[in-house]
């Protein structure tokens, strides 16, 4: 009798081998199939290339002067496959060089719209008190870092915007 209890015993052993190394197996591949699409989430940014600026006409460049002015004009908004656009609002400013730059409509420190006060030639955000000077830089509050501004050009006559830059960049 004892060979043949040895003999089912053994059986047991393989067979729960079998179930462990499947079970492992199994997780394996799951933690596979999971694993590598998060894996490609994370690094996929790092291998993406930058997209290419799609330039946006603001306007006629006589038309902007040292004196800060808002332009509205309708931008593009590229999200999945859905195009839609939107109208905006950006800031425009000619340094006394002739060199034109395009600061978008909110603050750097939380988001919120600011406007022009012509008497103290500052950008002001009301929301904290936020004090911009006409060149982007912060002159008092809470804001982190300058206005941030689109890259512009001029063809022809024409004033367009493109990619948007973070501020003291």
């Amino acid at each position: 009798m004892a060979p043949r209890e040895t003999a089912a015993g053994a059986a047991r052993e393989d067979r729960r081998a079998f179930f462990t190394r499947l079970f492992w197996g199994l997780a394996g591949l799951l933690g596979a199939l999971v694993g590598v699409p998060v894996l490609g989430a994370f690094l996929s940014p790092g291998f993406r290339k930058p997209e290419k600026a799609q330039w946006t006409v603001i306007g006629p460049a006589d038309r902007f002067t040292e004196e800060p002015s808002l332009a509205h004009h309708v931008h593009p908004a590229h999200e999945g496959w859905v195009n839609v656009t939107g109208e905006m609002q950006v800031w425009v400013v000619r340094d006394p060089q002739g060199a034109y730059k395009i600061f978008d409509n909110h603050c750097t420190h939380l988001g919120c719209p600011f406007h022009w006060e012509a008497a103290d030639k500052r950008f002001f955000c009301p929301c904290h008190n936020g004090v911009f000077g006409a060149d982007g830089r912060v002159l008092s509050g809470p804001p982190p870092r300058p206005l941030d501004y689109y890259e512009s050009k001029i063809e022809g006559g024409i004033l367009y915007m493109g990619a948007l830059r973070r501020g003291g960049t």
